[in-house]
């Protein structure tokens, strides 16, 4: 009788990992095509790739005529946890000097004021050029900023190699296409600014 036990616990155990991978599958192909949707709004190329159970998506093209490519990333070592991230990033930098914005509440200390309270209590500004960097800032780039403030996370930088942003844990809905677009309204804002 015992066998029949285990048996029967090893078949719905089975049967939990299967409807559990047909549905991170289904959510898997989902995020296809809502990325392949959102490339096309955007007049860019959209590609995926399958990574063990998922689909790693691409976007890429041209913005203010620069090299732009969204991605999925798995970071992590199989020995250890892996984690998903989607990067947004301009290669080669348009800039030629290094700056970093990120919000107030994430910590770290500025070595850049623009000198509006209203800027320099939300924002951390670090740059090895503070002239340079005084200069990207007009009206556009800060107005854009005020706007995707509550999705700046892990900051936007900046050096001669990249320009880029990342999310950290991944878009892993629809909706968050719109923080997508508020942070490319800002890089393609800087780089309208660096011209």
């Amino acid at each position: 009788m015992t066998n029949v036990y285990i048996a029967i616990g090893i078949l719905v155990a089975v049967v939990l990992l299967y409807l559990l991978f047909q549905n991170g599958k289904k959510a898997s192909l989902k995020k296809v095509v809502w990325y392949n949707n959102w490339a096309l709004k955007m007049r860019l190329a959209h590609s995926s790739e399958k990574y063990l159970m998922a689909q790693l998506n691409t976007v890429s093209g041209k913005l203010e005529g620069c090299d732009v490519k969204i991605f999925e990333k798995i970071t992590g070592s199989n020995n250890k946890s892996q984690y998903l991230h989607t990067f947004i990033q301009f290669e080669p930098s348009p800039f030629n000097f290094e700056f970093d914005i990120s919000r107030k509440s994430s910590g770290g200390i500025s070595n850049f004021e623009v000198g509006e309270a209203s800027i320099d209590d939300l924002f951390i500004f670090v740059t090895n050029d503070a002239d340079k960097f005084r200069n990207l800032l007009n009206s556009e780039v800060i107005n854009n900023l005020k706007l995707a403030n509550a999705y700046l996370g892990t900051g936007i930088s900046a050096d001669a190699e990249k320009f880029e942003h990342y999310f950290m844990g991944g878009l892993r809905k629809e909706e968050q296409t719109e923080e997508l677009e508020a942070l490319l309204n800002v890089m393609t804002a800087l780089i309208k600014a660096n011209k």
